[in-house]
């Protein structure tokens, strides 16, 4: 793996996966991608998903609050409701 690093994307995972595990870059791609979307997926058709050894997503619902359009002043506007993931690491990585 890569040296210590404050945040990974998808092209860091690519890198890694090539550097290794021996794969090439167009391999590494695949296999990134068919694992965020099969998260994705079972994100949409669940309440959540659970990676032993690394956390677990679960959905969520923001409730409806007050805002301001113009941070720093403005006009006060209502935030609607809004569903979002929350993660909660695995003990191990915390």
């Amino acid at each position: 793996m890569s040296s210590k690093r404050l945040m990974a994307n998808r092209s860091t995972l690519v890198a890694d996966l090539v550097a290794e595990g021996g794969y090439s870059q167009a391999e590494a791609r695949r296999a990134v991608d068919a694992v965020l979307t099969a998260m994705a997926y079972v994100m949409l058709e669940s309440d959540g998903l659970f990676l032993l050894g690394i956390g677990t997503f679960t959905k969520a619902t923001r409730p409806a609050r007050k805002g301001v359009k113009v941070p720093g002043g403005g006009e006060p506007r209502d935030i609607p409701p809004r569903d979002t993931v929350r993660y909660r690491p695995h003990a191990d990585l915390v």
